[in-house]
């Protein structure tokens, strides 16, 4: 076809991390489903009503997440740094809004180093207080495992090393594999559970 091999190159990682995406919507999707039951997915116009709970793929429909942003006045630096770049998944349980960012890397190489600073640098932005929002970088597969106790100078350590700094510096932030993310939905379920539980005793004292 005429192509160079580092063009060829580009393309196929282009393909694989597109690829990437839609696998890590899903189960993202699904975990929340196994977490709270079937899950609306937000269509239309995005609901923000305090007890609503949805899941929105911004690649999917754009005019919602463009609308949250606006209705929210959230900044979203990430995307203004990466060439416009929507987040894969945006949940909303209760009041807060969990924006995610997913990546699935088996192997060590260039490209996968470039999703793990995709996903440092995911983390590394913040909004106002008044904003329930949390920033969620998601790593899937066994990549996530060599960050215990990488060997110190190594590029994995420095990665470990950007990450908890980020971490230290963003407080609302998140770094996950699949029982990390697991656990923070089901704990932001359980808040709402517990919050319509006492709404219901204070208007029901019988």
């Amino acid at each position: 076809m005429g192509y160079t091999h580092v063009i060829q190159q580009a393309l196929y990682d282009s393909a694989s991390a597109r690829s990437q995406s839609v696998t890590g919507r899903v189960k993202v999707k699904r975990l929340l489903n196994s977490v709270v039951g079937e899950v609306q997915v937000a269509w239309s116009e995005v609901d923000f009503g305090k007890d609503v709970l949805w899941i929105l793929f911004p690649d999917e429909n754009k005019d919602g997440f463009t609308h949250l942003m606006q209705q929210l006045n959230v900044k979203y630096q990430f995307g203004k740094t990466h060439q416009g770049k929507l987040p894969d998944v945006v949940i909303k349980i209760g009041e807060s809004l969990f924006v995610l960012e997913a990546k699935h890397v088996k192997e060590s190489g260039g490209a996968q180093d470039k999703q793990i600073k995709e996903l440092i640098d995911f983390i590394m932005q913040r909004e106002s207080n008044e904003i329930p929002i949390y920033y969620v970088a998601f790593l899937d597969g066994t990549y996530f495992n060599r960050f215990i106790k990488p060997r110190k100078g190594t590029k994995l350590y420095n990665q470990l090393q950007a990450i908890e700094e980020a971490l230290r510096q963003y407080k609302r932030s998140y770094f996950v594999n699949t029982a990390g993310l697991t656990a923070l939905l089901e704990d932001a379920y359980q808040m709402l559970q517990g919050t319509e539980t006492s709404q219901q005793t204070s208007t029901n004292p019988d």
